[in-house]
């Protein structure tokens, strides 16, 4: 057991974070039929970036306060998820690999205005009111997240377009961070993780020497020119196998219209 009043000097957002991405990872294999990890923090995270996903936001702050005391101010005001109306539409008579299909086309037909790509202006006011602690450290750092055994590394060099900067093609991972994914606690009771991660550790320690900086967007475009056809060679750029039924899509009105349908 840890002194639990040593618990505050922690950063359990990244350790959060490394879980995460450790379980994605495993998830997309072939093969795995389940994950773990924060996956309403995941859900959100998708609300608040692709707009035909994403239930009704509430405009109306005062219905959105907290119900809950926060004397040290330590939750965002209102709380972030607060904001969405969830509402059910589809019946479950179409059953869940019907509401599946929907969301994959749903993802396959999105436009580029569809997706928010600057989440992280200064002015939101989720993000003043944030304790100071949370935004002392910058977001855009390459570094490695850590939790125990995992170390995950947040390549922010991936996602420039989210920090209002130009996305390059970003380089190919490490063999070292490959070889990260192999290693876990199963049969290592009692390992010394501090010492086991040592190097990783002192990157986390001195973490502003990780900084990302790239041309800002400004009114031009969000990648380079080579980018996008790097993306499509490198990536799967269509998920369904299949178009949903044009019958089922003209009386399903569109996801971001009526809210969550799971």
């Amino acid at each position: 057991m840890e002194n639990i009043d040593e618990e505050s000097t922690s950063n359990w957002g990244t350790a959060v974070l490394a879980y995460l991405y450790r379980e994605l990872c495993t998830a997309s294999q072939r093969g795995k039929t389940n994950i773990g990890g924060a996956m309403q923090l995941l859900q959100i995270w998708a609300w608040s970036r692709i707009i035909t996903l994403a239930p009704i936001p509430s405009n109306n702050v005062a219905d959105l306060m907290p119900t809950i005391d926060d004397p040290e101010n330590i939750l965002p005001v209102p709380p972030y998820a607060r904001r969405y109306v969830v509402i059910s539409y589809i019946s479950d008579a179409y059953g869940p690999q019907c509401h599946i299909r929907i969301i994959r086309n749903t993802l396959d037909r999105m436009q580029e205005n569809e997706f928010i790509w600057t989440p992280y202006l200064h002015g939101l006011p989720e993000l003043q009111s944030l304790p100071a602690y949370a935004t002392r450290t910058p977001w855009n750092i390459r570094c490695p997240l850590i939790n125990y055994s995992i170390v995950e590394m947040h390549h922010v060099e991936r996602v420039l377009r989210q920090f209002g900067m130009i996305q390059d093609i970003p380089p190919n991972p490490l063999v070292s961070e490959r070889r990260l994914h192999q290693i876990d606690r199963r049969g290592r009771r009692g390992e010394d993780w501090v010492a086991f991660h040592r190097d990783y550790i002192l990157k986390w320690n001195d973490v502003h020497s990780l900084i990302v900086v790239r041309p800002d967007v400004g009114n031009g475009r969000g990648t380079v020119p080579d980018y996008m056809n790097w993306y499509h060679q490198i990536s799967r750029v269509q998920i369904s196998h299949r178009i949903v039924s044009t019958t089922l899509l003209a009386i399903v009105p569109p996801i971001h219209a009526i809210g969550k349908l799971w």
